[in-house]
């Protein structure tokens, strides 16, 4: 099982960003936002684009979000 390692207080790492270079459906984007904590997500795949946009608006309604920056 999963043993905590960090011996630091979660209350001390606020605030904080997470960033997450992997962002699929956006889970680690929600947790962060429901501790608190700031994040970026980057995903190439559109489709879990919209489905992590989806979520996180389902999960966490007040989540800012920006769009992508066109090429």
């Amino acid at each position: 099982g999963f043993r905590k390692h960090c011996a630091c207080r979660t209350a001390r790492t606020v605030p904080c960003l997470v960033l997450d270079p992997f962002a699929g459906s956006g889970t680690v984007l929600a947790m962060a936002r429901r501790l608190g904590r700031r994040s970026i997500g980057i995903e190439l795949n559109p489709d879990y684009v919209t489905l992590a946009r989806r979520r996180s608006t389902v999960e966490v309604p007040d989540v800012v979000r920006r769009e992508e920056a066109s090429a």
